[in-house]
């Protein structure tokens, strides 16, 4: 007998599940896109956004549902560099910050940027199980491949390698997967013409 989940992917025949579906999603194993964790965590991310509203309501439900939300290496990395920058480009304007990013990271300014991502990055890893992607389920030839046809960035195929290697869904707003032929849920209206 198939689980509610198994019947729910069979209807949708590998098409993206809706953020408004995600309670059919139970026991799964979830990666989050950088873009999720930027809407969550970043520092745009406040109440009145709608992207940060949805998403946190959908993390709430995976949650709720006995998943587990997976935190990549590459997404920490990719997550702390954008909370950076964008942090270093409103300080340039409103506080005048140092222009050049190598100067900024060692500046006076940078202190309490580095010390607010210190703090957001261990409250990410404390509801989420840190994975790194082993060498051996590495495709480079595919991520490669990927990477070189354009629409993803080398971080984008990894996730998706990681994800087809360990059965794992991808929480994304970012169209870029839309050929990738993973367990894919998002909120983007671009997957649900």
């Amino acid at each position: 007998m198939k689980t509610p989940l198994e019947l729910f992917l069979v209807m949708t025949m590998s098409k993206p599940i809706h953020v408004n579906d995600v309670e059919a999603v139970v026991d799964s194993s979830i990666v989050l896109d950088t873009n999720i964790w930027l809407y969550l965590y970043g520092p745009n991310a406040y109440s009145g956004n709608q992207h940060t509203r949805m998403y946190s309501r959908v993390y709430s439900d995976i949650l709720k549902n006995r998943n587990v939300i997976i935190l990549e290496n590459s997404v920490i990395s990719e997550f702390s560099n954008r909370f950076i920058r964008i942090n270093h480009e409103v300080l340039k304007k409103t506080e005048n910050a140092p222009k050049l990013y190598k100067d900024f990271r060692n500046s006076d300014y940078f202190k309490p940027v580095g010390e607010e991502l210190r703090d957001t990055v261990l409250n990410m890893i404390d509801d989420t199980k840190v994975e790194f992607v082993g060498e051996e389920e590495l495709d480079f030839e595919e991520i490669f491949q990927s990477f070189s046809e354009g629409g993803m960035d080398y971080t984008d195929a990894l996730l998706v390698n990681m994800c087809k290697s360990r059965d794992y869904f991808l929480l994304t707003h970012d169209f870029d997967y839309h050929n990738s032929n993973i367990k894919l849920i998002s909120g983007n209206s671009r997957y649900f013409p």
